[in-house]
């Protein structure tokens, strides 16, 4: 009888959150646009606040990144909504629905404009000279990573970024932070701009491929999630974390 019980309350639970995750998809689907996006999240959310970064990408292109919940009664569904716009206009959009255990239960595109996208690489490859393809390019947006060297109540809490970061500067790996640098996730950019910085530091001088690459990151200066202590969340721009001077 108990473990009838549990069963019954498990797929009435599941029914549930595929329910909110439909109605979510459903009134974002229509979007093409950030504004349409911000004031559909506003509607859905009701009482839940929403966590986002918003930071350009450099070449006209745009990412935002939003964590909001549906409450209707007293369940509750959390998402993550990846963004990518060109002058506001949607060029990739993808929505998860999280299961209450933390992984992802649900998940599609709402847009994907593989053309642009492919225009996006296109210029990111002059500069960076990479070869990602869209489904690279998918899974690096859409993986929340945190800039930290020591977060936690003791500081003692590092990130696994940041403690290949560390190896790689030890065994003076320009190929592997290299490659970091030419991804198009920002905070593992920034890893990999701390990595080269160091090396320099220590008398390595970087290629000018390298050079014009980090140049270009820290020029644009986008904002990176970090943390303080416990807190998680924070931003602070890419010339903050390295240590560069607003003037340089």
């Amino acid at each position: 009888m108990k473990l009838s019980l549990f069963l019954f309350l498990l797929v009435l639970s599941n029914s549930c959150l595929a329910q909110y995750y439909s109605r979510a998809f459903d009134e974002l689907k229509t979007c093409r646009t950030i504004q349409e996006v911000q004031a559909t999240v506003r509607k859905l959310q009701r009482d839940v606040t929403e966590e986002r970064i918003s930071r350009s990408m450099g070449f006209g292109y745009h990412y935002t990144y939003y964590e909001f919940s549906l409450r209707p009664g007293n369940r509750l569904q959390n998402f993550r909504l990846y963004l990518v716009s060109e002058n506001d206009t949607l060029r990739l959009a993808k929505l998860e629905g999280m299961h209450w255990r933390g992984h992802v239960s649900e998940k599609d595109f709402l847009v994907k404009d593989t053309k642009s996208i492919f225009e996006f690489l296109h210029q990111h490859h002059k500069v960076y000279k990479s070869s990602l393809t869209i489904k690279r390019f998918e899974k690096e947006i859409t993986n929340q990573l945190t800039y930290t060297f020591g977060c936690g109540l003791d500081g003692s809490d590092y990130a696994k970024e940041a403690r290949l970061m560390k190896k790689y500067v030890a065994s003076s790996n320009q190929k592997k932070l290299l490659s970091w640098l030419r991804s198009t996730n920002t905070e593992l950019q920034a890893y990999a701009a701390t990595g080269l910085i160091q090396l320099k530091n220590q008398g390595l001088e970087l290629g000018q491929e390298q050079q014009r690459a980090l140049d270009h990151l820290t020029k644009l200066n986008p904002p990176v999630l970090t943390c303080a202590g416990c807190i998680y969340g924070l931003t602070r721009s890419v010339r903050e974390v390295l240590g560069i001077d607003g003037n340089d």
